[in-house]
Formats: C-alpha cells, structure tokens, sequence
C-alpha cells in the first residue's frame, strides 16, 4: 500500500505538467485565425514604431498608427516593399496617399492618412485571379 501511494503523488504531479503545460500551449481557432493572418502579411514591411489600430482589420486588411513623417514613411515603405519583391504600379497623392503594388498572385493597395500629427495606414492585400492585372 505504502508504494501505491509514493506513485499516487508523482502520477498527480505528472498530471498537473501536463495539464497545465499543455493548456498554455493551446491553439485556439482565434489565435490560428490571427497566424494565417500574420502570415498573409509577412511580405508587407512595417516600421518599429507603430500601434496597430482595430478598425478596419479584416482577413484581408490591418491598420496601424505611426509617427513618422509623410516623406519619410513614403521612402521607406516604397523601398521597403521593393525588397520584398513587390512591384509599384500607382501612387497617388490627394487628400490621402495611395500606393498599389502588385506581385504575380496578389495585389496591395496602401492608404496613408494624416491625422493628428500621426499617420494612420491601411494595408489590403487581395489575390488575383489567373491573368489578371493592373
């Protein structure tokens, strides 16, 4: 009896590891749904001082806030999207920039907003059907 119940303690500390450092580890539909989404973005090039902002997310969209200047926002997303194999099609300068790019399978347009000394940017990025072009 004495050595059932040494087992009994390490079978219920084998239990609690487990349960506990599996629950952790938990993969939940939101959290797989918010991977495949940072994954639809990993070609998008973002700078290190942002705060993402809720509206306007979707599957296919995300939107941050940066304070980083227009000019020097501009360079560096342009370049940046560049190096990531992106090809500039438009840019368009009115009461907000547009920028669209293209790669062989996808389209992303950008929309960079002025508000309040910051700058606030909306990323979509929609596949292409076979052949289709900008």
């Amino acid at each position: 009896m004495r050595l059932l119940g040494n087992y009994s303690y390490i079978l219920k500390f084998i239990f609690l590891l487990i349960f506990f450092g599996c629950s952790k580890n938990k993969i939940t539909e939101r959290s797989f749904r918010s991977f495949q989404q940072e994954a639809k973005f990993a070609d998008i090039p973002v700078p290190l001082d942002i705060e993402p902002l809720n509206c306007g997310i979707s599957a296919n969209s995300y939107a941050f806030q940066t304070s980083i200047n227009l000019s020097e926002f501009l360079k560096f997303f342009i370049q940046e999207m560049e190096i990531f194999g992106w090809d500039k099609k438009y840019h368009i300068s009115t009461f907000e920039e547009l920028l669209i790019f293209e790669k062989p399978n996808k389209i992303a347009v950008i929309s960079i907003r002025t508000k309040s000394k910051k700058l606030n940017i909306f990323v979509f990025i929609q596949k292409k059907t076979d052949g289709e072009n900008i």
